[in-house]
C-alpha cells in the first residue's frame, strides 16, 4: 500500500526522486480512474467501465484485470504491456492530495522505489532551498494540475449520465458447469444502457452532449469490444503464473502502434 505524505520542508528538505522505471505500484490494480481527454488512446487497449463509489457517485475507469488484486496489463518484469499508460499512473511517486483544509498539496509515496527521504546519487531534488518544489518537478506538477482539472470535468459529466439512470450493472455471458449460458456480473462494474440512452428526450441528449457526457457514454460502449482482449491477457497471465515461460503478448503487434507515453500525451 502507498504511504502518502504531504511534502514539506521540515521533513523532505533533503529528499530526492527519480523517474519511473517500472509500474510495480500498479500491480494489484484491477481498475484505474481515467478522464475523457485520454479516451482516444484508451480505446486502443482498454475496456472502460463505471465504478460506483461509497458516496453513490460513479467514476469512469479503465479495466486492467478480471481477478481481484491482479493487473493483467503488468508484465512479470513489471513493465506496462500497452504503449499508452493511463495518466493516473504516470505521476508516481507523486500525487496531489487534499489536506485538512481541503487544499491540494503535493504528496509523495515515501515508501516508493522512486523517492528517498535522503537523496541518493542520481536523484533529482524534490525541494528547492526556499522549500518550494524544485524546478525538476515543474513539468510533473503542471501535468498533475491539468490532470486534476480534466478528471473533475469527467466526473461531472459522468454524474450527469448517472442522473439520467442510463448506467446499469454490467453482465456478461458465462458458460456454467452444466454447459448452459448465464449472465454474470462483471466485478460489480457498471456500463451504459444504450437502449436507455436512445429513449432520452432530445433536449436531454443535447444537454448531455454539451456536457461531454454523451461522448463518454458512446466511448464506453465502443470500448466493450476490448473485453475479449482483456480476457486473453488475463488467461495468458494465469498460464504464465504456473510456468517458467514468461513470453508475453506483444500488445503493439496485437493492436498496432500507438502515439507513445510522453507525460503530456492524453
Amino acid at each position: 500500500m502507498p504511504n502518502w505524505q504531504a511534502v514539506s520542508k521540515d521533513t523532505h528538505a533533503n529528499a530526492g526522486w527519480r523517474s519511473l522505471t517500472h509500474y510495480r505500484h500498479a500491480q494489484t490494480m484491477t481498475v484505474v480512474p481515467v478522464f475523457a481527454a485520454e479516451m482516444g488512446h484508451l480505446l486502443q487497449y482498454y475496456p472502460l467501465a463505471f465504478v460506483k463509489k461509497e458516496d453513490n457517485h460513479f467514476q469512469l475507469c479503465a479495466l486492467l484485470g478480471l481477478k481481484s488484486g491482479e493487473n493483467a496489463f503488468l508484465s512479470f518484469d513489471e513493465r506496462w504491456k500497452a504503449t499508452y499508460v493511463p495518466a493516473a499512473l504516470r505521476s508516481y511517486p507523486f500525487s496531489l492530495l487534499k489536506n485538512a483544509e481541503g487544499k491540494q498539496v503535493l504528496a509523495a509515496d515515501v515508501d516508493s522505489d522512486f523517492f528517498n527521504v535522503l537523496a541518493q546519487p542520481g536523484d533529482q531534488d524534490v525541494l528547492s532551498h526556499d522549500g518550494n518544489p524544485h524546478s525538476s518537478l515543474t513539468e510533473l506538477l503542471q501535468f498533475m494540475l491539468h490532470r486534476d482539472v480534466m478528471q473533475q470535468k469527467t466526473d461531472n459529466a459522468v454524474q450527469a449520465l448517472a442522473a439520467q439512470n442510463v448506467l446499469s450493472l454490467w453482465t456478461v455471458p458465462v458458460t456454467n458447469d452444466a454447459g448452459q449460458t448465464e449472465q454474470k456480473e462483471l466485478m460489480g462494474m457498471y456500463h451504459v444502457d444504450e437502449e436507455a440512452v436512445q429513449k432520452l428526450p432530445e433536449e436531454v441528449l443535447g444537454s448531455l452532449a454539451k456536457a461531454g457526457a454523451l461522448g463518454i457514454a458512446y466511448a464506453q460502449l465502443f470500448s466493450q469490444v476490448r473485453l475479449k482482449d482483456l480476457h486473453a491477457l488475463q488467461a495468458q497471465r494465469d498460464v504464465l503464473t504456473q510456468t517458467s515461460d514468461k513470453d508475453e503478448i506483444d500488445l503493439d503487434k496485437m493492436f498496432g502502434e500507438s502515439s507513445g507515453e510522453d507525460l503530456f500525451t492524453f
